[in-house]
C-alpha cells in the first residue's frame, strides 16, 4: 500500500500499474512534488517540472530521467484514473534500486466562506535546513502536529532570527497600503503559486517587496494571504495572538481575480 493514494492505478517509472499491488520502498531520501489538476489539466506542469529537477540539483543529485517523462506519467495516470480534479504527488525515492512514482492523494480545497472570511495561523519557531529543496522533511511532521492542536489552517515558520519565512505547506504575503512583501526567495521553498503570482503582479505593475518579515513588524500590515497548490491565494484572518489581518483588502481581491484568470486562461489553451 501507498500511504495517502487514493487512486486504483499509480504510475511507476513511467508504467501504469494497480496501486494495490504496490508499496513504498525504503528510501534514503524522498524528493516529491504535488500538482493541482483542474479540469483534467495538471496546472502549469512545466513549472513543475522545473522545480521537481531543480530539487535534484540543489540535494548534488543527478538527474533521474529525462524530462519528458515527469510530465508523461502525469498525464498517463490523469488518463488513466479520469481526473477531473485533484491532486497529484510525483514522488521520486533515492535508493540502490530509485523509483518514481505517480498517483492521486486526497485534496482538501478552502471553502468559500474561508476565502471570504479568511483563515487563522499560528507561529512555529522552524525553519528548513534546505528550504529549496523539496522533499519529506521532520519540520512538516511538526507542523502538522501544531495545526491539529490548535485549529489552524497552516502554521508560519520563524527563523532563528525572529524573521517569517514561509507557511509548512505554503507561501506567505503581507500587504501595506497597495504593496505587497513577502519573505526572499532564498529563504523559503518557491512554491509555483508564489512564482505565477510573482510574475502576474510585475505583469500588472503592483510593487513587490522581498525583504525579511520580523514577527515584531507584523502589526504594520493591513492584509496577509497564503498560498499554495492546494489554496491558491486565500486570506489569513489572524495569526494566533499576534494580529488580525482585513480579508477584503482591495490589493488582496486583485491579486486573487488575476491569478484565477491565469488559471482559466492556462486550461483553456490545453484543452
Amino acid at each position: 500500500m501507498i500511504p495517502g493514494c487514493i487512486s486504483k492505478y499509480v504510475c511507476i517509472n513511467g508504467k501504469i500499474v494497480e496501486s494495490n499491488n504496490v508499496t513504498i520502498p525504503q528510501a534514503s531520501m524522498v524528493l516529491y512534488d504535488v500538482l493541482r489538476v483542474y479540469n483534467t489539466i495538471p496546472l502549469f506542469a512545466e513549472l513543475h517540472a522545473n522545480r521537481f529537477f531543480e530539487s535534484f540539483t540543489l540535494a548534488q543529485l543527478p538527474q533521474p530521467f529525462m524530462r519528458h517523462v515527469f510530465e508523461t506519467s502525469i498525464y498517463s495516470l490523469i488518463s488513466k484514473e479520469q481526473i477531473i480534479e485533484g491532486n497529484i504527488r510525483c514522488a521520486y525515492y533515492v535508493s540502490e534500486t530509485p523509483v518514481y512514482m505517480v498517483y492521486q492523494i486526497a485534496h482538501s480545497y478552502p471553502t468559500p466562506q474561508m476565502y471570504q472570511q479568511g483563515i487563522d495561523v499560528a507561529l512555529l519557531h522552524a525553519m528548513r535546513e534546505n528550504p529549496n529543496v523539496k522533499q519529506e522533511l521532520q519540520v512538516r511532521s511538526i507542523a502538522n502536529t501544531m495545526i491539529a492542536e490548535q485549529g489552524v489552517y497552516d502554521v508560519l515558520l520563524v527563523d532563528a532570527d525572529g524573521n517569517i519565512t514561509e507557511g509548512s505547506r505554503t507561501n506567505a504575503f503581507f500587504i501595506k497600503d497597495d504593496t505587497v512583501y513577502t519573505a526572499p526567495a532564498c529563504d523559503v521553498l518557491v512554491g509555483i503559486t508564489r512564482k505565477k503570482i510573482t510574475e502576474l503582479m510585475n505583469q500588472h505593475n503592483i510593487p513587490c517587496v522581498e525583504q525579511k518579515i520580523p514577527v515584531s513588524d507584523i502589526a504594520q500590515f493591513d492584509a496577509a494571504c497564503l498560498t499554495g497548490t492546494s489554496p491558491k491565494i486565500l486570506p489569513i484572518a489572524s495569526i494566533l495572538q499576534t494580529k488580525t489581518f482585513s480579508t477584503q483588502h482591495s490589493c488582496l481581491q486583485l491579486l486573487q481575480n488575476i491569478y484565477n484568470e491565469e488559471i482559466e486562461t492556462y486550461v483553456s489553451r490545453r484543452l
